[in-house]
């Protein structure tokens, strides 16, 4: 008689179902949903709470948290007395000029990113969420904006304004709910004034000059490419987004399984009469150190065997009896092994375990098992192959 061979050829995958979960709260009509984009990056100019590009002048006494620095044009005024900074003055230099290069790039990001909203009314009165915000020529503030980052530290507001920017006496930029003057943007195609005694919040990028009215407040940075920033007893204080502080003392990883090699099975001859041959599936963990609790499923799936001459074994031949899980360490509740043997040579994978919800949170072994492939009595001499897919899934 003629003998044959079956072998398996074994490949694990990491079948990671990565749920993004975006989440779209509607507002009322009081004012607009856009999505949040990546704030932009001020690189070397983020350290000026002043910048220009033909001359600073300030009258009274002006505060600025940071450097105050001009170029190529380099009058700096009413610094030392009345104005006060805590930073260096740099009138030109190498220090202005990568300043001035970090704020053309900064303003070309903001003029490129895509608007979700285009805004023709004052800005007086509405509640912004995080979002790209176009104004074609004008804006105008009369009152107060708010900037709603509705709990979110990360949020971005970014305005774009065609020509100019002007606020009335007394008006006001307002930060809720996390919302940060690090991560407001307001890119101005020409020149900005703002009227006196404003709360302003923000970075102010102008593509000209800034003036800033008496008394006026900027939790900011007032940056101007090519004019100048003219201020009159002000505080200008840059402010620089950290990390929020978490009390968490776990990380987030990624779902995985590690291999789990499979030996080749025992050669049987054929003899006329149905039969068994076994192999070890080895033994293989899943870790999962995401720290969401999201749980996950184990699903074992084998191809049909197939010889070279084409024959196959009949679907549900080969079984694998259930294997014994155990954690490594101390982990979460384990996850349930389902009663086997498994028919895993079928149109569609198995599951052989589940972690639900909140279970499975750590590191599990998975001891070696059997796997059994049966052979029917009228099974054609070949040498057949089956390909075995252990795979981990997120989610119960």
């Amino acid at each position: 008689m003629t003998g044959w061979r079956p072998t398996t050829r074994q490949r694990l995958r990491l079948a990671l179902l990565v749920m993004v979960l975006i989440a779209a709260v509607l507002l009322p009509a009081r004012g607009a949903q856009a999505a949040n984009p990546l704030p932009i990056d001020l690189g070397a100019a983020a350290p000026f709470g002043v910048l220009a590009g033909l001359s600073v002048a300030n009258t009274g006494a002006s505060s600025v948290s940071g450097d105050v620095g001009s170029t190529p044009g380099v009058s700096i005024t009413g610094f030392n007395p009345p104005g006060t900074l805590t930073g260096e003055m740099y009138p030109g230099g190498t220090v202005a000029e990568q300043a001035q290069s970090a704020l053309t790039a900064a303003y070309n990001d903001a003029v490129g990113r895509t608007a979700d909203q285009t805004l023709t009314l004052d800005l007086a009165g509405m509640t912004l969420t995080p979002g790209v915000y176009r104004f074609a020529a004008t804006a105008q503030l009369t009152g107060t904006v708010t900037l709603d980052a509705q709990g979110d530290p990360d949020a971005v507001f970014i305005f774009q304004i065609g020509s100019t920017l002007g606020s009335s006496a007394g008006s006001t930029v307002s930060l809720i709910n996390g919302a940060q003057a690090c991560h407001t943007f307001w890119q101005v195609g020409t020149s900005s004034t703002l009227g006196a005694n404003t709360a302003f919040s923000g970075n102010l990028l102008a593509d000209a000059s800034i003036t800033v009215g008496t008394g006026t407040s900027v939790a900011g940075r007032l940056l101007a490419r090519t004019g100048t920033v003219t201020m009159d007893t002000n505080a200008v204080t840059p402010t620089t987004c950290l990390p929020p502080a978490t009390t968490t003392t776990s990380t987030t990883g990624v779902l995985s399984i590690s291999p789990a090699p499979a030996g080749n099975f025992a050669s049987r001859s054929v003899i006329g009469i149905a039969q068994t041959t076994t192999a070890v599936l080895e033994a293989f963990s899943v870790s999962d150190p995401r720290g969401s609790g999201a749980g996950w499923r184990v699903t074992a799936h084998a191809t049909r065997f197939t010889g070279p001459a084409l024959r196959e074994l009949a679907y549900g031949s080969l079984s694998m009896s259930a294997p014994m899980v155990a954690p490594s360490g101390t982990e979460s509740p384990s996850p349930t092994v389902a009663a086997g043997p498994y028919i895993i040579d079928d149109s569609a994978p198995v599951s052989i375990a589940r972690a639900a919800v909140n279970e499975g949170m750590g590191t599990y072994l998975f001891a070696a098992t059997t796997l059994t492939l049966a052979l029917p009595a009228d099974v054609y001499a070949d040498a057949y192959a089956s390909t075995i897919t252990i795979s981990v899934v997120s989610g119960p």
